[in-house]
């Protein structure tokens, strides 16, 4: 690169623009979600050695549980913040951000406690085929249930104020990092011997620290930029907003969970276990795109309320490009030396997660390639288009999984969650189409 072209692109990064911001929050994001993934993935070869496929299937099993009961839990808080959030600071409006802060604390609150208290009761007294490991288990994991609905509220108001670098580090690096040291000690004292119920609780005391960061550093970027005014509230207009991001978390949770907790209830813990391994390898493949999600999400906010279509569509589009080069690098990367890095990482033992996880890399390409459709919708107030499309893949994703894994075990639920995926993105693609006159991965003028 030349010097002059050097000079122009740092002085661009530089710039306070929608350019400057984006390249800026695009490129710590994928920084950031890189290390994220990276630690998860290491946090996973070392659990899926240390636990061997049954008792791996058991902590994954309890973890996707948990992620379908933390929806009710958060009550959809965590987009109704980012998104109200970063509209309020562009008015100015700071008594309706104190506001909104505070019934969301309180939201979050009563919500977590009720479904606790009721996921506990039914796990110690309901006659469930559930092993005694398997209830300590998922008991523990309430707790980690908990502290991740307060999570996703302090890393939402961090992303509405704009900070979605700093918002991640805390839960998505910090944790897994201290997770990740955590399991190890754990391993080497106990002479490579370790339980599902050790590895949950090593996971929420992780969580627990980083929680109280996370708080610290929210509570900290929002007095300095608020204004000090008494709040305002606008319960009923906040709540009917964050139902419909409630139910559509709830269907993006279904969707993303199903095939595993089905495959619990259905199959063995050791299906589980090799089915994960697959699970961990597709999630890479969205890695560009999510990160780049995460930069725009709202800078979308202000751009539709500034009734700016046009680099509205740019920026959508850009999301879109970016996230299909990352997912075909990967989808090929699994394709040829699949075999040979499930060996290498997880053990020969887990070799025969290669076939599902290729069914899933490919459903997950096509996720990557359709581009930011679902956040457009919601993030230009058109989420009950985003909740019509969940809706009807959460449908497909249920009733395929329910038809394919008694036959075909983990590629039933692989081929369920891939197809389900793809109609999830096509029906997104036409609503934002529909409403907003352009699609994430196409080119010309949106439809004014």
């Amino acid at each position: 690169m030349s010097a002059g072209h050097r000079n122009r692109l740092l002085g661009r990064l530089r710039g306070e623009g929608l350019g400057a911001h984006l390249l800026r929050g695009a490129g710590g994001n994928i920084a950031v979600a890189g290390g994220a993934r990276a630690l998860s993935l290491l946090v996973s070869v070392i659990l899926a050695r240390a636990l061997a496929p049954s008792g791996y299937g058991v902590y994954a099993f309890a973890i996707s549980l948990m992620g379908l009961l933390q929806v009710p839990a958060q009550f959809g808080v965590d987009q109704l913040l980012s998104r109200e959030l970063a509209s309020n600071e562009a008015t100015g409006r700071w008594d309706l951000a104190r506001g909104l802060l505070r019934r969301a604390a309180q939201l979050v609150t009563l919500s977590t406690a009720v479904i606790a208290v009721v996921t506990l009761a039914v796990l110690w007294n309901a006659p469930l085929h559930v092993s005694r490991e398997g209830r300590w288990t998922l008991t523990v994991a309430v707790a980690l249930m908990v502290l991740n609905a307060y999570g996703m509220l302090g890393a939402a108001t961090l992303m509405g104020l704009r900070r979605v670098v700093i918002a991640q580090i805390p839960m998505q690096v910090g944790r897994p990092a201290l997770f990740l040291a955590g399991v190890v000690s754990l391993w080497w004292f106990a002479h490579g011997r370790l339980d599902p119920v050790t590895a949950m609780g090593a996971n929420v005391v992780a969580a627990a620290v980083m929680l109280a960061v996370l708080f610290l550093v929210a509570g900290r970027s929002f007095r300095t930029r608020a204004e000090p005014v008494a709040p305002q509230f606008e319960t009923r207009r906040w709540l009917g907003s964050a139902l419909p991001f409630t139910f559509m978390a709830g269907l993006g949770v279904i969707n993303a969970q199903t095939d595993i907790v089905m495959l619990g209830l259905m199959k063995t813990s050791h299906d589980v276990g090799i089915y994960r391994v697959a699970v961990a390898g597709a999630g890479l493949i969205p890695l560009v795109l999510m990160a780049v999600n995460n930069a725009i999400g709202p800078t979308l906010s202000r751009l539709h309320s500034q009734g700016d279509r046009t680099r509205l569509a740019r920026v959508a589009r850009l999301a879109a490009y970016a996230g299909l080069l990352g997912g075909l690098a990967v989808l090929a990367l699994f394709a040829v030396w699949g075999h040979d890095l499930i060996r290498l990482v997880y053990g020969t033992v887990y070799l025969v997660a290669w076939a599902p996880l290729m069914i899933l890399a490919v459903g997950q390409t096509t996720n990557a390639g359709m581009g930011p459709v679902g956040l457009v919708l919601n993030m230009t107030g058109y989420e009950k288009d985003a909740f019509f499309g969940l809706a009807v893949a959460a449908v497909v994703n249920i009733t395929l999984n329910a038809a394919l894994i008694p036959f075909w075990g983990t590629l039933g639920a692989a081929t369920a969650t891939a197809i389900a995926t793809m109609v999830w993105n096509v029906l997104m693609a036409w609503r934002v189409k529909a409403r907003l006159g352009f699609v994430p991965l196409g080119v010309g003028k949106p439809r004014l």
